[in-house]
C-alpha cells in the first residue's frame, strides 16, 4: 500500500516516497528512523525529511510530542536515472511556532494547544509526569472498583475507588448493554500509569438528569493514578492528515510511529478488518503525550493516533 508524503504544510508530493528516499537512511545515526518528507524540491536541491527516535513506539520509552524531534537535510543531484542523495546532515528541528500557518485545526493550533499542556503539566503534576490531555473510562471489572492511587505504583495508597460498570434502567436506547463505564480525564503518564481526575458516576452523562437514580455510584474524583491496562477508550477525529485512500478513495486510518504527523505511517484495523477509524477505539491504550495516545489496534499495529475520547454511546467527531 503506498502512503502518501506530504510536505509542510500539507501538500501533496506524490502518491508514494520518491526512490531516493530509501538511500536517505544510510545517514542515519544509530537510533533514529525516517518520519515524512516535510520539504522536497521537484528536480535535485535540498530535501529535508523528520526524523524521530527508532524506540518511540515502545511502550517502555515512548516518545515525547513536546519533543520537536530532528530533520536530516539531504543534498539531491540528478542523474541520469533521476534525483540521488549525495550528502546529508542531521539537524535540531525547530518546533511549530504559534505563528505558523495558523487555522482551524492546523499543526500551528496543535502547537500551541500543546504547549499550554506543557506549561500546566510543569506547574501542578508531579515530576517526572508526561503531560497529556485525553478521556478514557475504567474498563476494570472487580466488583470492589478499580483502585486510584497516591504514586505511579501499587504500592502507593489508595485514594479511592472507580465503580465497574453500572447499567440502571432509564438510560440512552443506545446504552451498552452490560452497562456504563466510569469516565474520566487523563492528564498524565508515567511508566506504565496513566494520572487522571474528574471521574464521573458511570453513565450520568447519558441520563436525562431527573432518571439517574440517587443510589448510583460514586466514584473517587480527585486526582490519582491507575494503571494503564485498565483504561479504555474511543478514537476520535484528530485532525491528522490522510496518508492513503483504498480503490474508491476512502481515507484509510492508522497510526504514527511517533507522536507526530511528520514520523512513519502504518494502516491499522479494527477487530473487522476495517480500517481504524473514529467509529471505534484501540485494543490497547499504552501510553499518552499531549494530545497522543500509544494503542494497539486490534490487527496488532502499535503506534500513535491523535486524540482519544469517552463516548459510550455514539461517535467522537
Amino acid at each position: 500500500m503506498a502512503c502518501l508524503f506530504l510536505a509542510a504544510p500539507g501538500y501533496a508530493i506524490a502518491d508514494g516516497p520518491p526512490a531516493w528516499l530509501a538511500e536517505a537512511a544510510a545517514f542515519l545515526p544509530d537510533g533514529y528512523v525516517l518520519g515524512q518528507i516535510i520539504a522536497a524540491p521537484e528536480d535535485g536541491g535540498t530535501a529535508s525529511i523528520a526524523v524521530f527516535p527508532a524506540g518511540a513506539d515502545d511502550p517502555a520509552e515512548p516518545g515525547s510530542t513536546f519533543d520537536p524531534g530532528h530533520v536530516l537535510v539531504v543534498t539531491l543531484e540528478t542523474g541520469a536515472d533521476g534525483p540521488a542523495i549525495v550528502a546529508g546532515e542531521l539537524r535540531e528541528r525547530a518546533p511549530i511556532g504559534p505563528e505558523d500557518e495558523a487555522g482551524d485545526g492546523t499543526e500551528a493550533d496543535y502547537a500551541a494547544w500543546q504547549r499550554e499542556i506543557w506549561i500546566k503539566g510543569q506547574q501542578s503534576y508531579p515530576s517526572g509526569t508526561e503531560p497529556c490531555e485525553s478521556r478514557g473510562w475504567s474498563i476494570d471489572e472487580d466488583p470492589a472498583g478499580l483502585a486510584v492511587h497516591l504514586k505511579p505504583s501499587a504500592d502507593s495508597r489508595v485514594l479511592g475507588t472507580l465503580p465497574p460498570r453500572y447499567g440502571p434502567e432509564g438510560a440512552d436506547e443506545a446504552a451498552p448493554e452490560d452497562g456504563f463505564f466510569t469516565e474520566f480525564d487523563i492528564i498524565g503518564y508515567s511508566k506504565g500509569w496513566f494520572l487522571i481526575e474528574h471521574a464521573e458516576p458511570p453513565g450520568r452523562d447519558y441520563f436525562d438528569p431527573d432518571s439517574y437514580p440517587d443510589d448510583h455510584p460514586e466514584p473517587f474524583a480527585g486526582r490519582g493514578w491507575i494503571p494503564v491496562e485498565r483504561v479504555g477508550a474511543q478514537f476520535a477525529n484528530g485532525d491528522m492528515p490522510v496518508r492513503a485512500r483504498d480503490g474508491e478513495g476512502v481515507p484509510i486510518g492508522g497510526l504514527y510511529q511517533a507522536p507526530s504527523v511528520d514520523s512513519a505511517w502504518t494502516p491499522a484495523h479494527d477487530a473487522y478488518g476495517s480500517a481504524i477509524s473514529a467509529d471505534g477505539g484501540p485494543k490497547r491504550i499504552l501510553a499518552c503525550s499531549g494530545f497522543w495516545a500509544l494503542v494497539e489496534s486490534d490487527d496488532g499495529v502499535v503506534g500513535w493516533w491523535r486524540r482519544l475520547c469517552s463516548n459510550q454511546v455514539t461517535t467522537c467527531s
